[in-house]
């Protein structure tokens, strides 16, 4: 039974959160089905263009989280 690919599978090849069989499997489907290579085409330009965000915090808030976390570290919980 061939298996039915969605725009998900897409988007989780495109962030490669696909497994390496489901990965050969795509791109099987890929080059056969032109609408669904379209589509791919369209999701990979949409990810190029978000902004690329760094998610590490500064070390002045880091700093200021590991105070506050010793300051707090004695107080007993009721």
């Amino acid at each position: 039974m061939e298996k039915t690919f969605t725009i998900n599978d897409l988007v989780r090849l495109l962030y490669s959160e696909t497994s390496e069989a489901e990965r050969f499997e795509l791109a099987a489907v890929l080059s056969d089905n032109y609408i669904f290579n379209e589509k791919h085409q369209e999701l990979a330009i949409s990810k190029a263009a978000l902004p690329k965000v760094s998610f590490l915090p500064s070390k002045q808030s880091l700093n200021a989280i590991l105070a506050y976390s010793a300051s707090t570290s004695n107080e007993v919980l009721a």
